[in-house]
């Protein structure tokens, strides 16, 4: 007699059903390779808008194809009027663009100032350093700049051109005993007269205190016109008798002049 066992077999078509729940399953679990692109594409785009820099890149037609919102305010143009336009409508002189581009294209980078053009015509300065993006063979499929305005700094920077050359015109004046000193009274440069007036012919006291050239009684007095000139931006007269190497016991006028 011959008996017939019970086995728990599995058809072909219920492990395939059990094979593709199972791996559903693992799928759910983890993420997908395009939601992790995605997570990365998003945080990347966050922290170009994030710049407080102008960022703005280029396809190899020189298209535009990234604006963010430091350039979409500094140029006044949003995203949508700019994406897929020439670079070279952001540029005061075009021709400045395409000389750009061939330093790109022949160095790989460019660093230096460029005038730009908002889309209101206004002109402004800006340090641009940008470099060309490179597929996998080497071919340049793009390029992606960085750069800020320095309309500021330029000001800033002529400015003090124009205290320099101000000091340097009361410096060579003849008649008049010129000092040029810092907020804290030390004594940058002076004039021949100056020397005379010091009693210091063999030296010029550069470096020294004003206020070591004068009497007790006045060093205080002197200290706070200076301070005051310095924040007023107005100048401060001073009239007292000489104690010290001056000119003896005469009556001296002193004017400080903010530059």
């Amino acid at each position: 007699m011959v008996k017939k066992t019970s086995e728990n077999k599995k058809s072909p078509g219920q492990s395939a059903v059990n094979s593709t729940v199972n791996s559903k399953s693992k799928l759910a679990k983890k993420p997908s390779a395009r939601h992790s692109i995605r997570s990365q594409l998003d945080f990347l785009e966050k922290v170009i808008d994030g710049s407080l820099n102008l960022i703005i890149a280029v396809n190899h037609k020189r298209e535009i194809v990234e604006f963010n919102n430091a350039a979409q305010e500094a140029f006044g143009y949003s995203k949508e009027e700019v994406l897929g336009k020439h670079i070279d409508m952001l540029y005061s002189d075009p021709s400045d663009g395409a000389k750009i581009a061939g330093r790109i294209r022949d160095e790989g980078e460019f660093q230096g100032r460029v005038v730009n053009c908002r889309k209101n015509g206004e002109v402004f300065t800006a340090m641009l350093s940008a470099a060309a993006i490179h597929s996998d063979d080497g071919e340049i499929i793009g390029v992606v700049g960085n750069s800020r305005d320095i309309t500021e700094d330029i000001r800033a920077e002529q400015a003090l051109q124009a205290s320099e050359e101000t000091a340097r015109v009361l410096l060579n004046s003849p008649s008049e005993s010129i000092i040029l000193i810092n907020g804290s009274g030390i004594i940058l440069d002076l004039n021949e007269s100056a020397i005379r007036a010091l009693a210091a012919q063999d030296y010029a006291p550069v470096g020294q205190s004003i206020f070591e050239l004068l009497g007790a009684k006045e060093r205080e007095r002197l200290a706070e016109l200076v301070e005051n000139c310095v924040q007023s931006y107005l100048p401060a007269k001073y009239e007292s008798e000489r104690e010290i190497r001056l000119l003896g016991d005469a009556t001296f006028k002193v004017r400080f002049n903010n530059i």
